[in-house]
């Protein structure tokens, strides 16, 4: 049993950033003008959308990656079965589906259409930010968040796993799994079939999602500890 346990300030921050994606899509043109740039007016697309690199081997390889991946610590998971390494990865494993799960959900059913359906990049979908009311033509939507997004932020929870197992691993599971998790993002921005502020709304649901299981987890051995020690306690007087 790990013998840290942490506090739940961190959902403090997964809220804040929910808070500053609101601010940026309601306040800002951050999402309008990072698209601008991936953007050609002289033929009306995304330049990128359908390269070779983009979209086969970004795109396809970093989704395949990741199931590689998730495949894998699954592997781990039933070689483990047996040492306290295993409440470590059934973790991974666990909260990380559900992390995508929950994103897909939201995208299937938003009313966001993406950059490339909007008529600002050569669609006939109309532009909305967040939380506004529907324009006559919001388009065929099902774009917010990003779903390729969470092939990378699918991750965060093995970042906490390593906070709460093996902590000696955490700032190497920080190095790598950030920057693949933005260079997943970052790809669709390219592509044209995201906004900046989907990305960040795939990271506020893979972090609020995994850190609220993290929570549960640590609130479930805690309570389990405590009535262990007190079960062990009355047996003893129970025995004098």
């Amino acid at each position: 049993m790990p013998a840290h346990h942490y506090k739940p300030i961190d959902i403090l921050g997964w809220l804040s950033l929910a808070l500053l994606t609101i601010a940026i899509s309601r306040y800002s043109n951050i999402d309008l003008t990072v698209s601008s740039w991936f953007y050609d007016a002289s033929t009306s697309s995304f330049p990128l959308k359908d390269t070779f690199l983009f979209s086969r081997v970004f795109h396809d390889g970093t989704r395949k990656i990741s199931t590689g991946l998730w495949l894998l610590c699954c592997f781990f998971t039933w070689r483990s079965r047996r040492t306290e390494a295993f409440f470590g990865w059934i973790f991974v494993v666990i909260t990380a589906l559900l992390a995508v799960t929950i994103n897909g959900w939201f995208k299937h059913h938003s009313m966001h259409s993406c950059p490339w359906s909007l008529t600002e990049f050569g669609g006939s979908a109309d532009y909305f930010r967040a939380f506004e009311s529907l324009p006559a033509i919001p388009g065929p939507g099902r774009c917010l968040p990003s779903g390729h997004a969470a092939v990378g932020f699918m991750w965060i929870p093995l970042i906490y796993a390593c906070a709460l197992w093996r902590p000696q691993y955490l700032r190497k599971a920080l190095l790598i799994i950030v920057p693949f998790a933005l260079f997943c993002g970052g790809i669709q921005v390219a592509r044209g079939a995201h906004f900046v502020t989907h990305v960040m709304w795939t990271a506020v649901i893979c972090g609020l999602t995994t850190s609220l299981s993290f929570h549960a987890y640590q609130y479930r051995a805690y309570v389990g500890t405590a009535l262990s020690h007190i079960g062990k306690r009355l047996h003893a007087e129970t025995v004098r």
